[in-house]
């Protein structure tokens, strides 16, 4: 039914689980959770945004006060209530999201997760580009400073274990938040029809 003025809030698709997006440093996984969101239909949960309101700071701010432990702590509990919540949509993850190895679990086993896949020449140079935009030289609530590629290096193996457990991978090698978003409908309305 098409009515001049009127929004069919309907979705494309329904959900059976969460589909939750990951992705490295500067890695547009908030954007693209959005628009898949924002074309499919589906509710969109962002799990830092969530932290913060739970929290009443930012990340940097709860960093600080609490360590990066004190942010893992955060994010278990936020994960957990998202991850029950209904109607099932598209979650954004920050990227240390998986570290913690209970997080994994979860999202491994209570959701679909899908990997923007980026190289660690290409995260570099996107890295190098938010450094230097950031007013004062803090760029990401846990990281510090990165001047070289071979920086990077631990960065990558620290959070390997949660992006490898990723059930879908689409590349975001030269790609914009738009054309990831468009792979991933793509290949969730192609799963669903019948």
């Amino acid at each position: 039914m098409k009515v001049s003025g009127y929004y069919d809030p309907h979705p494309l698709v329904v959900l059976g689980r969460h589909l939750a997006i990951i992705g490295l440093l500067a890695t547009e996984t908030r954007a693209v959770g959005r628009r898949v969101a924002a074309l499919s239909g589906l509710p969109f949960y962002d799990l830092d945004r969530a932290i913060e309101h739970q929290e009443g700071r930012s990340l940097r701010q709860l960093v600080t006060l609490s360590g990066e432990a004190g942010l893992r702590a955060a994010e278990r509990s936020v994960l957990d209530r998202i991850l029950d919540a209904e109607p099932r949509g598209i979650l954004s993850l920050g990227d240390g999201a998986l570290i913690d190895s209970a997080s994994r679990e979860a999202v491994a086993t209570r959701t679909t997760l899908w990997a923007l896949e980026l190289e660690l020449h290409e995260c570099f140079w996107r890295v190098r580009a938010l450094q230097a935009a950031a007013e004062d030289g803090r760029w990401h609530p846990v990281e510090r400073a990165i001047g070289r590629v071979s920086e990077l290096r631990p960065y990558f193996q620290l959070r390997s274990p949660g992006l490898s457990s990723a059930q879908k991978r689409v590349s975001a090698y030269r790609k914009g938040s738009g054309a990831q978003a468009t792979a991933i409908l793509e290949q969730l309305l192609a799963e669903v029809e019948p």
